[in-house]
């Protein structure tokens, strides 16, 4: 047993996740491939969402000529600060909160998100926004309207990709699927979460404690959007991710085809200013403490989820680095460094392709 493989399964014996899955590649050709627990498993990404699909479908807008990173966003909503631009909400640094939640007030959730956007502004520090990413879920449905973003994400990704096991949360195909791995029992995490930030008098006879069955979406805010709000609600394979991730790099991509420099957005540092070095939807290596580390280079970029996934990619065709978990069933153990796991990982992972 290698090294890697021995690191993997002492995570599933020590309960520290219930499931595991990995895999590397070079570009397309993929070089190393697992699962721990079931083979093929599908993964609520969380946050993975944000530049696996949020991110990609923003830019093939951009080459619909229906959107512009660099546009203002008070062309689009009078009122907004005149120096805010798409990309300052796509690299968090447009001053929105870190987490707001939404689904414990009565007004509509345009409502609300219209209130946060008139509030933002360009910042000079790094502010890691979900509420930014609903946002621009919102903006994403102002332009393609009355088209559905279900229907206009099949269309334009999933389709023409040929994901077959990638999804939105609350997919009836999916939902209790044994294929499907469970998340939180119950949104404890996120109670807790409220609980600090003082929104207790808000919580009425709301539910934290309802079952997440697999295939519906973790986090609230995008389980209230119908289960994707663009912070969240993407669910696929390490394999199928793969494709999405490959999406980004003009080396490999398939979408972009034609125009191909749209994906220097992906890897450009929007944000030098800041040890948090973001760009159109990714985080650097170059920040400090990213998850890579060692295993890859400064240039590369990669994101995490809060349910315990993970992906980072080299430029030019270069190595790609998967993990896949549920590390947050049955509950969040906020006393294990995941991030610390995801590094060994990564460079194991590295050591082992040679």
């Amino acid at each position: 047993m290698g090294e890697l493989d021995a690191y993997c399964r002492f995570l599933i014996e020590q309960r520290v996740t219930p499931s595991l899955a990995i895999l590397a590649a070079r570009g397309e050709e993929v070089l190393i491939k697992r699962a721990y627990n079931q083979d093929d498993a599908i993964y609520d990404l969380a946050s993975l969402t944000k530049p696996c699909l949020t991110a990609i479908s923003l830019m093939l807008l951009t080459m619909d000529g229906l959107l512009d990173p660099d546009q203002f966003m008070a062309d689009m909503m009078p009122g907004t600060h005149p120096e805010l631009r798409l990309h300052h909400l796509a690299a968090h640094c447009a001053a929105m909160p870190d987490w707001y939640p939404y689904y414990l007030f009565p007004e509509p959730l345009g409502q609300q998100l219209e209130t946060h956007l008139r509030a933002a502004f360009p910042s000079r520090q790094v502010i890691y926004s979900c509420p930014g990413y609903s946002l621009l879920k919102k903006i994403w449905e102002w332009v393609i309207a009355p088209t559905s973003i279900a229907n206009w994400i099949q269309g334009r990704i999933f389709s023409p990709l040929g994901l077959k096991d990638t999804f939105l949360g609350g997919d009836p195909r999916y939902v209790g699927s044994t294929q499907v791995m469970p998340t939180e029992a119950g949104n404890v995490y996120e109670l807790q979460l409220a609980i600090q930030r003082g929104f207790t008098d808000r919580f009425g006879s709301f539910n934290w404690y309802e079952p997440i069955s697999p295939g519906v979406t973790h986090d609230l805010n995008a389980r209230h959007q119908g289960g994707f709000g663009g912070n969240a609600g993407l669910f696929s394979t390490a394999s199928e991710l793969l494709v999405l991730m490959n999406q980004c790099d003009p080396d490999t991509t398939q979408l972009f085809k034609g125009r191909e420099e749209l994906c220097r957005w992906f890897w450009k540092n929007l944000t030098p200013w800041s040890p948090a070095h973001r760009t159109f939807g990714f985080k650097r290596n170059s920040s400090f403490s990213a998850a890579a580390g060692s295993a890859l280079s400064r240039k590369a970029i990669g994101h995490h989820g809060f349910t315990g996934c993970s992906a980072w990619m080299e430029p030019k065709g270069g190595l790609r680095l998967i993990v896949l978990s549920n590390r947050i069933h049955p509950r969040v153990d906020e006393s294990v460094n995941f991030n610390r796991i995801r590094r060994r990982l990564f460079r194991l992972m590295v050591k082992e392709i040679g």
